[in-house]
Parts: C-alpha cells; structure tokens; sequence
C-alpha cells in the first residue's frame, strides 16, 4: 500500500470516528451514487467527443441528434459537472480534460476580430429566422432597421401573398418585399429579381435572388432546411450545393438556418467553393440559437472566393429565439 493511500484510508477512518452506523450506510450510499452518476456523465461526454471530433452527423437517426444535443458549450458543462462528482484525488485529469474543451470553445466558438466601421461601398446582409413572428410583425420590423442592411432575408415569416408583402413594405420603408416560398421573405433596398424557389427535402427548400453591386450580377440565396430529424442534413446540403453549382457561376452569398452547425458532413462539399463568413472573420460569439442562451451555430452565411468579407457578426434580439447574422462585404481587389 502505498503513503498516499494509507493517508486517505486514515483520514477517512479519522472523520467516521463519532458516526453513528446509520451515517455511515447514509455516507456509503450517496457515494456510491455520486460515483455512478460520475461514470454516467463521463460516458456522454466521451460520446458527444467522439461525435463532435470524428462521427459529426454522418451516422444518421440516433447519433445525429446527439450531435446536436452535445455542442461544445454543453460538454463544457457537462465536463465540469463530471468533474465535480469525480472524487477528489481521481480529479486532477478531469480539470485537464475540461481546461483542454474550454480552450476549443474559446477558439472556435468565439471570433476575435476587431469591430471595424462600416465601410460606405460595402454591401450589408442579414438572415434572420423570426421564429414565426411570435413577439409580432411590428417588433422584428423595429429591429431590423437598426441593422441598415442592403439585403435581408427573413425566414419562418409565416404568411407571403400579397397584402403580407404589403405589410412589411409598409413597416419597412425604403425596402421591397419579395417571396416564391412560404415563410421565406427577402427585403431589398435595391432593384432584385427573385427566382422560383427550389425543394430541397420536405420543409426545406432555397430561394435565389439576383441582383447587381458595382455593376456585377450578384446571386444571394436564401435557405432553410426543416428542423425535424426525419430531414437528414447531409443529403439535403448536398442538393442545395449542387442545385447552386447547377446554375450560372456569378460571385454569390449564400444565407439560411441551416439547422445543423457548421461541422456538418453536409457543409464538405460547401468548403471546397464558399467560405464561412464567421469563421473567415467573425466577431463576438458564434452560437445562435436558442436565445437567450444559445449553444449551436444554425444560422450562418457561405461567400463565394469573389468576396472579401469585411465584418461578420451575430446580433442579439428577443424578438426570435433566433440570433440575426450580420455580414459586410465588398468585392476582391485582387
């Protein structure tokens, strides 16, 4: 036996001194559990490991909702509460463990670019899915004007015929409402031409709008895919990358609620031509949903090479349990 045991077995034979038996069987027992829930906690946090570094959401229903469910933010926790139930002289790895997940979240999920002035030829793009406008029309409208964007696009807006383009027209001056998809709005300060809207997978679809900046034919298209589990990510992300592709190439941007972070399998094919605007240059935090604590990355916005981006950032609103994405770009100069 060695000193160090010999030390923790007398000082455990020190505090029980004076303990009625009935204390003791108390004591044994909620260690006993207090271990269990440690080997528990410990397990899902090797399991959201393995998923977040190697499986992503490529193994499909179940482990692809595990994804979600065990984003970085939660691990972090997760490991700390595994560490706390750990018993004290087994801990030591467990603050290594939690120290090491801490530094990944403070490197991926928080962007640490300087907060720039808007430049005056830059081109401003929002998303923003408005949560089926549960705080009311009027309220997301108040907010989205204090953004100053060129281009947005709104998703799930519930109604698009007329007389509800009408109404965002009217809360928004200076703005163009346009749709060819329920729920799917873009509002435009500038002249666009909206293009039918493209089924992706079922509540899932994206919609092109086109438009010139410094005189070059633009494309922004506008994506949403469902949040259900019976919608796979990666099969849909790879129809909308190729319906993309399929049309004629122009410098494009590409907006949604994605319903998946960026680590997807479903974004590889995405990497090869676009660029994550946050990633490439975000500031602040990078989760979006759910507010007011949010912990997965869904809504995001893709450039193509032909863009450089200026600014990209997440905003914060109660109008949605959604946070607004925020990107300024401007063509390469080189």
């Amino acid at each position: 036996m060695s000193e160090d045991e010999a030390a923790i077995i007398t000082a455990s034979t020190e505090a029980l001194e004076g303990t009625s038996d009935a204390q003791i069987a108390h004591i044994t027992r909620w260690q006993r559990r207090r271990r269990r829930w440690a080997s528990l906690v410990w397990l899902v946090v090797g399991l959201g490991l393995l998923l977040q570094l190697i499986a992503r959401d490529g193994w499909g229903i179940p482990w692809n909702a595990l994804f979600y469910m065990l984003p970085r933010p939660i691990l972090c926790v997760m490991t700390c509460l595994a560490v706390l139930l750990t018993a004290k002289p087994n801990r030591r790895w467990g603050w290594i463990v939690f120290g090491s997940l801490l530094i990944w979240l403070v490197t991926v999920d928080i962007g640490w670019q300087p907060v720039v002035a808007r430049e005056e030829n830059s081109l401003r793009v929002v998303v923003w899915n408005v949560a089926h406008l549960f705080r009311g029309r009027e309220a997301v409208t108040e907010f989205a004007k204090t953004l100053d964007a060129d281009l947005i696009g709104l998703l799930e807006t519930r109604g698009v015929k007329p007389e509800h383009l009408a109404e965002w027209e009217r809360l928004m001056p200076g703005y163009t409402a346009h749709s060819t998809r329920y729920g799917m709005i873009w509002m435009a300060k500038r002249s666009v031409t909206i293009q039918p809207s493209v089924e992706l997978a079922p509540n899932s679809g994206c919609m092109a709008m086109e438009f010139d900046y410094d005189g070059q034919p633009c494309r922004a298209v506008l994506v949403d895919i469902a949040s259900s589990l019976k919608v796979p990510r990666v099969p849909t992300l790879s129809k909308c990358h190729e319906t993309i592709k399929s049309w004629d190439q122009r410098p494009t941007l590409i907006l949604g609620d994605f319903n998946t972070p960026p680590e997807s399998r479903g974004f590889d094919l995405f990497r090869e031509d676009f660029r994550n605007a946050f990633s490439d240059h975000g500031r602040g935090y990078a989760a979006t949903w759910p507010v007011p604590c949010p912990v997965l990355q869904l809504d995001m916005i893709w450039v193509s090479s032909e863009w450089d981006i200026r600014q990209c950032y997440h905003d914060w609103s109660d109008c949605s349990d959604h946070r607004p994405v925020v990107m300024d770009v401007i063509f390469r100069t080189n």
